[in-house]
């Protein structure tokens, strides 16, 4: 039963917009596949990035593509349309950021968000975890800063210590 039915007025200009990717785009049209693959042509391309980023930002995708897919292929998973959308607006982006990163002459910074987006949005945490004794990690001290930051300075700070 769609949450429609049985929850009120669900359909907001976001929601729709989420239904509208997930049942039509990919469940219909099937445009996940075309963006998978543009994204890991892009990945591809992203070979100065450590592999093992690479390989999350990769299984990060993979995730919110297979998410999609199980959301699209049942009306009773309508509830969970904006969720997938997300996480496939989310892996999208981190990727692209990543690979904007490496291209000539563009700030570094792209990669920490990349980064960021990765661990904050799509990648599982502990909600009960205190905080991290380490203080604020260098990455986000170099997100602040105003001078011009390098791949191989992004890829440092990123680096586990």
């Amino acid at each position: 039963m769609p949450i429609s039915a049985c929850c009120g007025l669900w359909e907001g200009t976001s929601n729709i917009n989420a239904l509208d990717a997930i049942q039509r785009a990919v469940g219909k049209e099937g445009a996940h596949h075309a963006l998978g693959n543009l994204l890991a042509e892009r990945l591809e391309q992203a070979a100065r990035l450590p592999a093992t980023l690479r390989q999350a930002l990769w299984q990060a995708w993979q995730g919110a593509a297979a998410l999609a897919e199980a959301v699209a292929g049942q009306a009773r998973h309508e509830a969970e349309s904006r969720r997938a959308a997300s996480a496939l607006y989310h892996a999208s982006a981190a990727i692209l950021m990543a690979w904007e990163a490496t291209r000539p002459g563009v700030d570094a910074r792209r990669l920490l968000l990349a980064d960021a987006l990765l661990r904050q949005r799509l990648l599982p945490s502990d909600p009960l975890a205190g905080p991290d004794d380490a203080g604020e990690p260098a990455a986000c001290r170099l997100l602040l800063d105003t001078a011009p930051l390098t791949l191989e300075q992004a890829c440092a700070a990123l680096a586990p210590g």
